[in-house]
C-alpha cells in the first residue's frame, strides 16, 4: 500500500490506544479511525489515486487546494469552525487541568486564560494559558496546536507538530525574554 510508510511512523503509544480499548467507540467511529489511520477515507485525493475520480481539488465552494486529509481537518476554511471547537475542548481539558492541580499546592498560583501578558510593549500577544507561580517566580506559557499529522519523510523535523511548536517558540520568544528580564 502506498501509505504504510506513513502509517508505521505514527503507530503506537497514546495515539493507538483505540485499537485495544474499542468497545468504548462506536463501530462506525472505529472504522473512521481506522480508515483515517490507513489514509482511506474518501477524499477527493483517494478518489482520484483510485481513479474513481478526474480531480482531487476540495469539494468547499472556492478552496482550489487538494483534498487530503491533513487539508479537510486543519487548513479549508469550511472547516475552520470545527477545527476551532477542538482546539477549544483541548484547551477546556488543559484549563481544568491546571486549575485543580493548582489547587492541591501551597503556592501562590494565578492562571490567565486567553489574556495578553501584563506590561507586556509590543504588539498584543494572547497565548491561551498562562500560570504564574508567584511562590517560586516561574511563568507557564501554554498555547496549545490540535494537528493532523502529515510527515513526509522519516525525519522527525519535517513532522507538523515540530513545525507549529518551532513557530510557536518564535512567535512567543519576545513574551520569554520580557519575563526573563521581570525576574
Amino acid at each position: 500500500m502506498k501509505d504504510q510508510g506513513k502509517v508505521a511512523r505514527t503507530l503506537g503509544g497514546a495515539g493507538s490506544a483505540f485499537l485495544s480499548w474499542s468497545r468504548v467507540l462506536w463501530e462506525s467511529d472505529y472504522r473512521f479511525a481506522v480508515g483515517g489511520r490507513l489514509n482511506q477515507l474518501d477524499t477527493h485525493r483517494v478518489l482520484k489515486r483510485r481513479c474513481l475520480r478526474s480531480h482531487d481539488k476540495c469539494r468547499f465552494p472556492g478552496c482550489s487546494l487538494s483534498e487530503t486529509l491533513a487539508h479537510v481537518f486543519n487548513h479549508c476554511a469550511g472547516m475552520m469552525d470545527a477545527v476551532r471547537g477542538r482546539h477549544d475542548e483541548a484547551l477546556k481539558i488543559i484549563e481544568r487541568a491546571v486549575a485543580s492541580s493548582a489547587k492541591d499546592r501551597t503556592d501562590r498560583v494565578e492562571l490567565r486564560v486567553n489574556q495578553t501578558v501584563p506590561s507586556l510593549p509590543g504588539p498584543a500577544l494572547r497565548p491561551v494559558l498562562q500560570v504564574y507561580n508567584h511562590t517560586t517566580h516561574s511563568v507557564l506559557v501554554v498555547d496549545p496546536a490540535v494537528a493532523f499529522e502529515d510527515q513526509a519523510t522519516g525525519d522527525p523535523k519535517t513532522s507538523s507538530i515540530a513545525r507549529i511548536a518551532e513557530l510557536k517558540r518564535t512567535k512567543y520568544d519576545c513574551i520569554k525574554q520580557h519575563l526573563e528580564r521581570q525576574g
